[in-house]
Parts: C-alpha cells; sequence; structure tokens
C-alpha cells in the first residue's frame, strides 16, 4: 500500500526550515515507513490559486477551524499531473505569459465547483514544464460530478 501526504508551505524558506527539522527526519526512522521508498516532490504553487483556497464548507464544522474527523469521512483528493506544451497557444508562449495568465484570473473556471474546498495549481520548470492540481472535494459525490463536467472536460 502506498500513501501520502501534501504540505503547503507560506515560503520556500518555511519549507527548508522543516526539512531541517527533527519531525521532517523522522520520516526516514520510522517503523512503519519503508524508508527507500519516500519520494518528494517539491512544487512551485503558483500564484492565482489564493482564488481557490477555503471555498466549500466543510459539511461538519463549516467555515470553522479546525477540521474535524467527520469532515474527512468523505473527503477525497484528486492529484492531477500534465505538461504544459507553450507552442499551441500563442497567447501563452512560455512560462511568464502562464504564470502572468494564472495570477490574473486563470484559475477563475475552479471558483464556483461545487464541493471543491481547495485546488492549488503547480509547476515544476525543470521537470519537462510539468503542471499540477491538487484538488481536496468535500464528498466524493461532487468529486465525481465535476470529472464528469466541463471544466474538467476542457482539461482532456
Amino acid at each position: 500500500m502506498m500513501t501520502g501526504a501534501v504540505y503547503t508551505f507560506y515560503s520556500k524558506q518555511a519549507y527548508l526550515k522543516y526539512k531541517e527539522s527533527e519531525l521532517f527526519k523522522s520520516m526516514w526512522k520510522t517503523s512503519i515507513i519503508d524508508s527507500k521508498s519516500i519520494k518528494l516532490e517539491v512544487h512551485e504553487n503558483l500564484k492565482g490559486g489564493e482564488a481557490t483556497h477555503c471555498m466549500a464548507s466543510w459539511p461538519v464544522s463549516g467555515e470553522r477551524m479546525p477540521v474535524v474527523e467527520g469532515d474527512l469521512k468523505d473527503a477525497w483528493m484528486l492529484y492531477v499531473k500534465f505538461r504544459f506544451d507553450f507552442t499551441t497557444n500563442p497567447d501563452v508562449p512560455n512560462e511568464e505569459a502562464m504564470k502572468k495568465m494564472m495570477a490574473n484570473g486563470g484559475t477563475a473556471y475552479w471558483v464556483d465547483i461545487p464541493g471543491l474546498r481547495t485546488k492549488d495549481f503547480t509547476f515544476q520548470p525543470d521537470n519537462n514544464n510539468a503542471g499540477y492540481g491538487f484538488y481536496i472535494f468535500t464528498n466524493r459525490k461532487q468529486l465525481d460530478e465535476y470529472m464528469k463536467g466541463p471544466v474538467f472536460g476542457m482539461m482532456t
């Protein structure tokens, strides 16, 4: 069985500080984790994603924090990987134009998706212009509906 986690840091410096912590290092010492199986990916979180954070209310805690166990009973994450092809759209010919487009409303398609709590848009230029979407849905039904809908369909 494989498992994983997604961490969001306020800055690269905060990530680097965490990476030096005993908590981070403990992953390689925990008896239930095969330390050879640990793989890390560091992603740049794109501007514009702030519009798609904390959108839907959790089913139990609503807008309050912290999230409680009942909120996560049917919560699901969708992880999408793709490559940016900067040769197909003259309005987005390179990385800089893509980042500008995302920061200036390119994330708006995802703002009103039912059940979508958070969506992160990330980029790895050193990985052949890899793009990623990390979606957190409050329930499986709305995740499935999203995947059948037009916004997800425009990406396939």
